[in-house]
């Protein structure tokens, strides 16, 4: 079960840090202790139960671990999206991918060939609008930014949360669009 004392369960304490390395696939990262054996307070009470049962037990406990982490990485990607929603790049990449599925799904259904056609031209579509390939502003480049724009000389990803970062890009964006 996972609870606020383990894991980082919303945006307000989880540091700028955390979340990037979360996003990256590091969802260890969301544990507010990480531990770095697997499983340290079984080794001792099984010593003499045989090497091959502890290393399995090592994995279960791994396993189940891993099984929370991807749950607390699921839920706050959530309230992420639900708290500061999507870019309109992320909805049309989206809306794309649906149109796809739905092409596909004609195609298969109706056996008409043609749809090959308006299928080949969503995948183009999909494949440019790829997140991945986009060429935007780093986190760190948009740090160095918002802390020259606070008058400060750095402001590290540790030290600055999920909700602060996103509040400072908010008026950033905003004070910026005034002198325009």
């Amino acid at each position: 079960m996972l609870t606020s004392g383990k894991y980082y369960l919303n945006h307000d304490d989880l540091s700028l840090y955390n979340w990037e390395e979360a996003k990256k696939g590091l969802i260890q990262k969301l544990r507010k202790e990480v531990v770095l054996s697997n499983a340290p307070w079984i080794v001792k009470p099984v010593i003499r139960i045989t090497k091959k049962f502890i290393a399995g037990c090592n994995r279960v406990i791994g396993f189940r671990k891993g099984l929370l982490d991807f749950y607390a990485y699921e839920k706050l990607f959530n309230s992420h999206i639900d708290r500061f929603g999507q870019s309109d790049h992320q909805k049309q990449w989206m809306a794309c991918k649906a149109q796809l599925i739905k092409l596909r799904t004609q195609r298969i259904i109706t056996g008409d060939v043609f749809l090959e056609n308006y299928i080949a031209i969503e995948e183009q579509k999909l494949r440019d609008l790829d997140p991945s390939k986009m060429k935007g502003m780093t986190t760190d480049q948009a740090l160095s930014i918002l802390a020259k724009f606070q008058g400060v000389a750095v402001i590290h990803k540790k030290d600055i949360t999920v909700v602060e970062y996103e509040n400072l890009m908010t008026v950033y964006v905003r004070a910026a669009s005034k002198k325009e």
